[in-house]
């Protein structure tokens, strides 16, 4: 998985799927190259969706404050 950003807090959500869904989670998952679980499968697809929303124009990226030095 990658790196967590320590500047923002994690959130969690629920979403339902359908079975199919949920299959190709696990399938993605077992790949490894999405996370190990499918969990962390669903929250890669859905940030390279949205990054993939971000370069078509579709939304617009956030403004992300910098942190201050001596933060890390």
């Amino acid at each position: 998985m990658a790196k967590r950003d320590k500047f923002f807090q994690d959130r969690t959500i629920t979403v339902e799927v359908n079975d199919l869904v949920l299959e190709y989670l696990e399938d993605l998952a077992k790949t490894g190259l999405y996370g190990n679980t499918y969990p962390q499968a669903a929250e890669m697809v859905l940030r390279h969706g949205l990054k993939s929303l971000i370069d078509s124009g579709i939304i617009k990226i956030k403004d992300r404050p910098l942190p201050k030095e001596g933060d890390d």
